[in-house]
């Protein structure tokens, strides 16, 4: 029998116990309700992040299907996966994505997805790279990451983009492509400033209304494309000025003629001719670009001979590289890809099928290569700057004659151009 002193102690102890695991319950559902608004919390930025970029982060979604043997090795396991390094990748496996073929399979799913990037990159480039300062090398690696970007985007785009693909498109998607293309020229064309910014947007309205001269002669109307927007981005001051005149010398005259049967049937010919080609057009694009053989080099050339060995985020540290040439060479292309894209949507959808030859002739014949010694065409060997756009104009031309004669001379005329 207890004492009534040790009753009391008892009763103390007990009510003290039931005090403790109040507490404790109190302190663990707080603890579970501060983690829960901390889950919540980061869902909700994570679903807010996801809205504000779903394109991006869709193609973060597809790539996670991808990753590296190993983290010091460049061998990728995955179906379809290949080792795609971008500028400012952490880990071999973050340079593992899916490879061109793989989206291929798929090819309307996934040129729908590019084309979106394309346009969120391009909006990226525009808020965030044009105040860039080139000696900051961790800004100018970001820049040329998103530049590199949209040129992946772009090598996609050209290579999905046939005659198959663009009857399968609904009216609704054409239409939201055109907006997407729309506001990424915009874009595009505010990085070059108050001056040539305004100028491309009005290239673009001038080719846009005179759309039977484009209809008559496609050939020599993108070769001016070509040339025009060449010069405002890499020419020299009198070039730009030449530029500019041409632009401004463009007839405004509105033509509403409707193309003609025979139109019709040379650009029905044309998109067969492409179509029946495509494969060995994609192979040509590949082997030409030399730009994406340096980002998926790893090894570096102790001899220093040649800039195909460096690797490229070294090479642009070194100097040997210019992260500016860089960015130039894929605004150029994609400035080209924008206008032209635009122009002949008005005009006869099928010449937007030229896209991958007009890739093939910017980055194979150097105008929009950033290591012009590594082009097949080895214009930069020429001892004067004139010399050497003028040996890169003549190979644009001959590749962008070839879609044009597929009947008299077989695609084999691309493939030796580069030999």
């Amino acid at each position: 029998m207890t004492t009534p002193a040790l009753s009391i102690k008892f009763k103390a102890l007990f009510f003290i116990l039931l005090l403790a695991g109040n507490n404790a319950a109190r302190i663990d559902h707080s603890a579970q309700a501060s983690l829960s608004v901390r889950q919540t919390a980061a869902s909700l930025d994570n679903a807010v992040h996801w809205a504000a970029n779903p394109a991006e982060e869709q193609w973060k979604e597809e790539n996670k299907a991808c990753s590296s043997r190993s983290w010091w090795n460049s061998t990728c396991v995955g179906e379809g996966c290949e080792f795609r390094r971008l500028p400012l990748d952490r880990s071999y496996s973050q340079s593992c994505r899916l490879s061109d073929d793989r989206m291929l399979q798929e090819p309307k799913r996934f040129f729908l997805l590019q084309t979106e990037i394309l346009g969120a990159k391009a909006e990226k480039f525009a808020t965030k790279c044009p105040g860039v300062s080139w000696w900051n090398a961790r800004g100018s690696m970001r820049c040329s990451r998103r530049a590199m970007h949209m040129m992946r985007s772009m090598e996609f785009i050209a290579k999905a983009n046939t005659k198959s693909l663009l009857d399968d498109l609904t009216d609704e998607e054409r239409s939201h492509q055109r907006v997407v293309h729309e506001q990424a020229l915009g874009d595009i064309a505010h990085v070059l400033g108050p001056d040539d910014g305004p100028l491309i947007v009005e290239l673009q309205r001038r080719m846009m209304a005179n759309p039977e001269r484009v209809r008559g002669d496609p050939e020599n109307s993108l070769l001016e494309l070509v040339s025009i927007v060449r010069n405002l981005l890499q020419g020299s001051d009198e070039e730009k000025e030449e530029a500019r005149a041409a632009i401004r010398a463009m007839n405004e005259i509105s033509d509403s003629r409707e193309a003609t049967e025979s139109e019709n049937a040379e650009s029905q010919k044309l998109a067969e001719s492409l179509e029946a080609n495509i494969d060995d057009a994609r192979q040509v694009m590949d082997q030409t670009n030399r730009l994406e053989s340096v980002l998926t080099t790893t090894d570096t050339d102790e001899s220093g001979s040649s800039l195909i060995q460096l690797h490229l985020e070294a090479a642009m540290e070194s100097g040997d590289i210019e992260p500016s040439a860089i960015i130039t060479s894929v605004i150029f292309v994609l400035l080209v890809y924008l206008l032209w894209h635009s122009v002949v949507h008005v005009i006869s959808a099928v010449l937007s099928l030229l896209f991958l030859f007009i890739f093939v002739a910017l980055v194979g014949c150097g105008l929009a290569s950033a290591l012009p010694s590594e082009t097949g065409v080895h214009c930069a060997q020429l001892s004067s700057i004139g010399d050497v756009f003028n040996c890169e104009m003549q190979c644009t031309r001959r590749v962008l004659r070839v879609p044009f004669n597929y009947a008299q001379q077989g695609l084999n005329t691309l493939a030796h151009i580069f030999d």
